[in-house]
């Protein structure tokens, strides 16, 4: 596992930005997975912290499965729309350990990452 790392599939722009801004004082880094089409190579193959997926992704691969096989690996915060009913309770089922609405908030992001992998020390600017 590369406790410094961590894997977003989302094919929203603002989403990677909000993601790339929670994380840009700590030692963490953002691969962005545009969607979930050859994610689960690359969640296999990296042994991340964690992946943060929007779970209405693509229909190649459901969101939830790609939770479900994420969630055996690292931990993963499910990234929802604005309401889906029964989003949140299916992505838990799923093995999300955290879930955020969209649309992202810095601050929100930074607090469910540091509450779910531990608070990461800045980094040296």
């Amino acid at each position: 596992m590369n406790p410094s790392l961590i894997l977003l599939v989302s094919s929203d722009p603002a989403a990677e930005a909000a993601v790339r801004d929670a994380v840009a004082t700590s030692r963490r880094a953002v691969r962005h997975l545009g969607s979930d089409y050859g994610a689960m190579a690359v969640i296999h193959a990296a042994r991340a912290e964690a992946v943060l997926a929007f779970v209405d992704l693509d229909p190649g691969l459901h969101g939830y499965e790609l939770c479900r096989a994420a969630a055996q690996h690292m931990a993963v915060i499910a990234l929802l729309g604005e309401e889906n009913g029964g989003a949140e309770e299916n992505a838990r089922e799923h093995g999300a350990c955290a879930c955020l609405r969209k649309p992202l908030d810095v601050a929100r992001v930074r607090a469910v990452l540091d509450e779910t992998l531990g608070v990461e020390a800045p980094s040296e600017l």
